[in-house]
């Protein structure tokens, strides 16, 4: 009978121990992560910042506490931890966790991630543009990889719509253009330069001001910004080029801070991270009509660029994509030339008309 007592007991703390411990070890793993989130444009007026913070950052948190994690993030954006053109480096040296970093900012580092800015008059298609782009990703990996030269790792891409111009006079053919002075980004202001108007660099954040002043007349902008923005009340006339839906955000995670999580955790990250692109392009196509149909209560003055005026300003242009691609070789960049021909052959399969057919050797 006691020998019998002392196997049952034994057999207790056996099935204690294969049922218990590995329940402890769950917990025991279980982590808070605290992340702190940066983009240098504000929420609100900024599309894909929102859909970072009412998309991406509850579905990561909902589905890390499913995995037994809490996710905690800090959301600093509009420049709070890093102004527009630093949000990679605010990354890379971890004053940030995860960035919006627009490539755009970074000609030099991400040069090739810009790669719609060197074939213009794309597909206005958003939609479109972000499933193209994330397969051009896939079938060209360096476009991820070179992420990684700066400690951080590539966990989603995303769409604006197509740049149009919003200007202080009509703009019915390229000659209207000429002599006045129009702002960008940086990587689109010479698609102005070649119709003869006067190119400034300069970024969202005080474009309403330069209009107010007179330092602009126009900008090269989508009509979510427009509208975020408020760019119609210094500005009356949009006209809608359509130079082609830019794929330019992309959402990084420091790759220190990525590999301390355990595998489930990473997998979140990346899966939430690749859903982003798609629910980025939606939100962004509803925000575009919103703002149209805004521009037109408004009473801006709206009108179609025609077909043959695109043609015509796109065979004014130097050939963009054939000095893209000689400047990325002389970078290092891989494929540069199969990169650009590969997105535009993807376009043209799904029905994109080209108002000039960009050749690259």
């Amino acid at each position: 009978m006691k020998h019998s007592r002392i196997v049952v007991i034994g057999l207790a703390v056996v099935l204690a121990v294969v049922f218990l411990v590995p329940a402890a070890l769950k917990v025991a793993e279980a982590k808070d992560f605290r992340l702190t989130v940066a983009a240098g444009h504000p929420a609100g007026a900024a599309v894909w910042v929102n859909r970072v913070r009412d998309f991406f950052i509850p579905e990561a948190t909902k589905r890390a506490a499913a995995a037994g994690h809490k996710l905690v993030f800090n959301q600093a954006y509009g420049g709070s931890v890093a102004k527009i053109g630093a949000v990679l480096e605010a990354v890379e040296g971890g004053t940030a966790d995860m960035g919006v970093v627009c490539t755009v900012f970074e000609p030099t580092k991400l040069y090739m991630n810009s790669f719609t800015y060197y074939v213009p008059f794309g597909t206005s298609d958003i939609i479109m543009n972000a499933k193209l782009t994330r397969n051009l990703y896939d079938e060209f990996p360096w476009l991820k990889q070179v992420y990684e030269k700066y400690n951080q790792k590539l966990v989603g891409t995303g769409p604006c719509a197509s740049y149009d111009l919003i200007t202080k006079f009509p703009v019915r053919k390229i000659e209207d253009i000429k002599g006045h002075k129009i702002t960008a980004a940086g990587a689109n202001l010479p698609w102005i330069e070649c119709v003869g108007g006067v190119p400034v660099q300069g970024n969202l954040t005080e474009w309403y001001t330069g209009l107010q002043t007179g330092v602009y007349e126009g900008i090269i902008m989508y009509p979510d910004s427009i509208v975020g923005f408020k760019f119609y009340e210094q500005a009356n006339y949009y006209t809608a080029v359509g130079f082609g839906a830019i794929h330019v955000i992309t959402l990084t995670v420091n790759m220190d801070v990525f590999e301390s999580m355990p595998p489930e955790l990473q997998k979140i990250i990346t899966d939430v991270g690749y859903e982003y692109s798609l629910d980025l392009a939606q939100a962004t196509l509803i925000k575009h009509n919103e703002s149209l149909e805004i521009m037109k209560k408004v009473g801006m003055d709206m009108s179609d660029f025609p077909y043959e005026e695109k043609v015509r300003w796109a065979n004014l242009m130097p050939n963009f994509a054939q000095q893209a691609v000689d400047k990325a070789r002389g970078m290092g960049i891989p494929d540069p030339d199969k990169i650009l021909k590969r997105w535009m052959e993807m376009q043209e399969k799904e029905g994109h008309k080209w108002p000039r057919k960009w050749v690259v050797k």
